[in-house]
């Protein structure tokens, strides 16, 4: 699946997973352009500034969201990252609502990336994907289409997940 859409946009595509009060990268697709969003197995992800990080922090009971929260600790990567404790929480609620999460240079100036969350059989949001590129390439276009085009491939990840149980 990360592969289907490395190969639909030609950007970096992460998959994450929520292990213990931790969101970390399990596998990476990264893109082969030479100027390029990056991403590496293990990292373990801001849940109040990278889009994995939102895309699975925003589904969990509040007091799991909060032990994630000061788990990874809370501080600026880039003059873009929110480190407002209510202010996140709103933006949480945002994601959730959504059903996908943004970081718009949060993590990395310069970067944009669209996470999704992806649930387990019992309707849990256990991992997230994303893409991630440079702010130059991410057009009005993208900002439009990739959303919706994540949280489908979220759906068939889910799907095929289901049949191989």
């Amino acid at each position: 699946f990360l592969v289907q859409v490395a190969s639909q946009f030609g950007e970096t595509v992460a998959l994450a997973q929520l292990r213990g009060d931790v969101a970390r990268v399990v596998d990476v697709v990264e893109s082969l352009h030479p100027i390029r969003m990056s991403n590496y197995r293990g990292r373990i992800l801001q849940p109040y500034a990278s889009s994995l990080g939102k895309a699975i922090a925003a589904y969990q009971t509040p007091d799991r969201t909060n032990r994630m929260l000061h788990t990874y600790g809370i501080f600026p990567l880039t003059s873009a990252t929110q480190t407002d404790m209510r202010k996140i929480l709103i933006e949480l609620a945002e994601v959730k609502a959504q059903g996908f999460a943004w970081d718009k240079g949060e993590t990395v100036s310069g970067g944009q990336c669209v996470g999704v969350p992806i649930r387990d059989e019992k309707g849990q949001v256990v991992a997230s994907m994303s893409i991630s590129m440079p702010k130059e390439r991410f057009t009005a276009e993208l900002e439009t289409v990739v959303p919706a085009m994540m949280k489908k491939m979220a759906l068939e990840i889910e799907k095929a997940a289901a049949e191989v149980r």
